[in-house]
């Protein structure tokens, strides 16, 4: 006789799997939520420093966008003829989305949502599109992006424009004192 399982206790150890999933899956799923809401403030705080620094490295006009209604962010450059401190006014330039593997369109996943981004010098927005300038002098401005989860979770985004630093708070934080930055 031959050593083994058979068909059917093959068959009885699947099923026993699938009733566990499926009696566990909705218990995870706000663990799920939470794990995305931290990974997209994460992932904000990281792009603002890196958009931040290729500013400043190659010189560059960047704006980063947030279109807190549809959940996206993403990053554009500025063809500049010439260069100047207002120069989303000047009738030289043009707007360019970057495609690049780090500074690409994204969107929040399922679950996540954009509560409002705050700006330290014009305000911010609760909805629309919010734009953020990244000149080779740094960012304009600092600002707050808060991210909030479908089950209440928060968590507050800061991006420091005098430091180029950025982090992640629990929470819903009106303001961050640095030393060097409040909003």
């Amino acid at each position: 006789m031959s050593r083994g399982y058979t068909l059917i206790e093959l068959a009885v150890v699947i099923l026993v799997i699938g009733i566990l999933f499926t009696v566990a899956a909705p218990r995870l799923a706000p663990l799920l939520t939470g794990t995305r809401l931290e990974s997209s403030a994460r992932n904000i705080a990281s792009l603002c420093r890196y958009v931040n620094a290729q500013a400043v490295l190659s010189k560059a006009y960047l704006a980063l966008h947030f279109d807190i209604d549809t959940g996206e962010y993403w990053v554009t450059t500025f063809t500049i003829g010439e260069t100047s401190s207002l120069f989303r006014q000047s009738d030289e330039v043009e707007e360019i989305e970057v495609t690049s593997d780090i500074m690409h369109r994204r969107s929040l996943p399922d679950g996540v949502h954009f509560e409002d981004v705050a700006l330290s010098e014009t305000g911010g927005a609760d909805r629309g599109i919010v734009d953020v300038d990244f000149t080779p002098v740094g960012a304009a401005q600092g600002m707050l992006v808060h991210l909030a989860s479908d089950d209440g979770e928060q968590l507050t985004v800061f991006f420091d424009h005098l430091t180029g630093t950025s982090g992640v708070l629990e929470g819903y934080a009106d303001a961050v004192a640095r030393d060097s930055f409040t909003l």
